[in-house]
């Protein structure tokens, strides 16, 4: 995203410019973005295993300065229509080496499957989730939250990767703090979602932030009675 900002307005200005790089329509909507992708960086790096503590500071602080660097400039073209790099060629490739960090360590890739498959893999998990025998209340929560998804897989186009897969970690998350403790098939539909996950939002990745999200209350539930 910030190599297309960066070549785009090297060659318009203004709106024209967010529209030759296609991130979106306006720049509140850009800012928006940047700020949830380096989010998402900062929480890969936090979970991903490296050598020495210093590195994952550096890589860290990578994150924070490209992006200051590119909010700040992306604010001074704004209000105007004048061309020029948002960043330096050095600092695209101080961002680089953090995204290939991130992909070496385990954590997912910046792809997902076709959009087919997603919403084939969602459909499926729906159908099933409304023959669960479970409170009504719980049941009608978790379908509201599966449909947005299918809402958001149909426009996925507005959507990165990290920001879909971080939709799909919070519907996971939030139904392990709801049915830990309460539901007593809670591992049996933890598991369906986890594979529901698997095969349409993180193919050929080892998951490594998704299993940190959930790994320690699934290992502190009791097996599953009755």
């Amino acid at each position: 995203m910030a190599k297309a900002l960066n070549d785009a307005f090297q060659r318009q200005g203004g709106n024209a410019a967010l529209a030759l790089a296609d991130v979106g329509n306006d720049f509140a909507t850009v800012f928006s973005r940047i700020a949830s992708l380096a989010e998402e960086a900062r929480n890969e790096l936090s979970r991903a295993s490296f050598t020495s503590e210093e590195r994952r500071v550096d890589m860290t602080e990578r994150i924070e300065t490209t992006q200051r660097a590119l909010l700040n400039a992306l604010v001074t073209r704004g209000s105007g229509n004048s061309r020029g790099a948002l960043l330096s060629e050095a600092q695209l490739e101080r961002l680089s080496s953090v995204v290939e960090q991130i992909e070496e360590k385990g954590v997912c890739s910046g792809t997902l499957p076709d959009r087919n498959e997603m919403m084939r893999e969602t459909e499926a998990l729906i159908a099933e989730v409304k023959t669960w025998d479970m409170d009504e209340y719980a049941q009608r929560t978790l379908l509201i939250q599966l449909n947005c998804i299918e809402r958001v897989i149909q426009t996925a186009d507005l959507y990165s990767a990290a920001e879909l897969r971080g939709k799909v970690k919070s519907v996971i998350a939030d139904f392990a703090a709801e049915f830990s403790a309460h539901d007593k098939h809670y591992q049996t539909r933890m598991e369906k979602l986890l594979s529901w996950a698997r095969k349409a939002f993180f193919p050929g990745s080892i998951m490594l932030s998704l299993a940190a999200d959930t790994s320690t209350v699934v290992a502190l539930l009791p097996g599953p009675s009755g």
